[in-house]
């Protein structure tokens, strides 16, 4: 289990994304090329926060993802990223 000093909680999902210019254009891709997220990013602070879920607000899936980031006057960057979630417990109730 990778963890990070930024994480909150173990019940939350999100990724922060550090070191972001003000503006910026970040795209999440699934691997067939699927777009399924965008975030616009304006604003001093020097990071950006995604829940890992989708434009239409739904849990993404473990998997691989394409991450486009665009800057504009600068450039741009594609990454990959995993994600691998949590076991639903669907024995509580």
């Amino acid at each position: 289990k990778g963890a990070s000093a930024y994480e909150r909680s173990q019940l939350i999902d999100e990724v922060r994304f550090t070191n972001m210019p003000e503006v910026a254009t970040v795209r999440i891709f699934t691997l067939n090329g699927t777009l399924i997220k965008t975030i616009n990013k304006s604003g001093p602070e020097s990071y950006l926060k995604w829940d890992l879920a989708t434009d239409n607000s739904l849990p993404i899936a473990s998997g691989i993802y394409l991450i486009h980031v665009d800057v504009p006057g600068v450039g741009e960057k594609v990454l990959k990223f995993a994600a691998v979630k949590k076991r639903t417990q669907l024995n509580t109730f």
